[in-house]
């Protein structure tokens, strides 16, 4: 019985701990391009278990990109979600990226993150025009496989810096 109240007592300790380090300066999360893809990978494998403290669920297409919950206290101006992806059609692999006021607009080809990943790189169109918000999207590409329940990706949102100021750009 001990163990099991210790267990507890560390978990709900460690739990406020990393909540803390969050508004603490200097910590920060930055994973790297091949643990991003493993983060989708288990995301896939256990979508109702697997989650990251720092990665919210977000349907990021219900929002423009700075409505989205937890931009507007983010320091960085950077944010981590998981999400589900939309398709055009049902056996396409055309994704749908329209918000209400905008779209999100792939800037390339992407690149090849491991053998089971890559990283698409787009940009946000706000009534056919660019802003400086801009989506690092990491997806498995293996879309079909009888171990995965669920389909993710994984989208790093940022906004991007005035190189002259060091300031947001709008």
């Amino acid at each position: 019985m001990w163990l099991l109240r210790s267990w507890f007592f560390c978990a709900a300790t460690l739990s406020r701990v990393i909540s803390e380090m969050k508004s603490l300066p200097g910590f920060g999360f930055s994973p790297s391009n091949e643990q991003i893809i493993y983060y989708v990978e288990k995301k896939r494998l256990d979508p109702d278990n697997f989650s990251v403290h720092m990665i919210q669920e977000i349907d990021i297409y219900s929002y423009e990109p700075w409505d989205l919950p937890g931009m507007q206290v983010s320091q960085e101006q950077m944010l981590y979600i998981f999400s589900e992806p939309y398709y055009k059609y049902n056996n396409s692999k055309r994704a749908h990226r329209r918000t209400s006021e905008g779209y999100w607009k792939s800037t390339g080809e992407g690149s090849k993150v491991n053998q089971i990943g890559r990283k698409r790189i787009l940009s946000f169109y706000h009534h056919g025009s660019k802003t400086a918000w801009v989506m690092h999207e990491f997806y498995l590409v293996k879309k079909k496989d009888s171990h995965y329940k669920k389909d993710f990706v994984l989208c790093l949102i940022k906004k991007k810096r005035d190189n002259k100021h060091g300031a947001f750009n709008n």
